[in-house]
């Protein structure tokens, strides 16, 4: 009788999560923007431009993403982290995402898949403790 609870245990886990999982994808587009959100935006292009400008300055010269984005060295925000913006503008940069609310949308969409993966990790790992 013990492995059909186990059974029921597991069936009712992978449900409540694919049901979290569904409901954040319906909801993230309802997400609020933060007051800091186009900081981080200029952040993650501003490292972008400076990767660019190493590796590929006509990548700069060919896109009007960089118009009024200050480099690395002149931004005054400098020391915020990139490892969540950078791949953010990347993504921008190559989807050519123009419009704002795209934007923000593609970084909601993310930011949850990362909290949702961080819940599961998370709970996986109380499972072993």
């Amino acid at each position: 009788m013990l492995p059909f609870f186990n059974l029921n245990k597991n069936l009712f886990t992978f449900l409540f999560f694919f049901i979290f999982l569904i409901i954040g994808i319906a909801i993230f587009p309802h997400f609020g923007i933060s007051i800091d959100e186009d900081n981080t935006r200029i952040n993650g292009l501003s490292s972008l431009k400076y990767i660019f400008e190493i590796l590929s300055p006509e990548l700069i010269e060919n896109s009007d993403k960089f118009t009024n984005i200050p480099s690395l060295h002149e931004y005054r925000e400098q020391g915020i982290g990139a490892i969540f913006d950078l791949p953010m503008a990347f993504m921008e940069y190559i989807f050519n995402i123009s419009d704002s609310r795209q934007y923000y949308l593609l970084r909601h969409f993310f930011n949850y898949l990362i909290f949702f993966s961080s819940v599961c990790f998370f709970f996986n790992n109380k499972k072993k403790i």
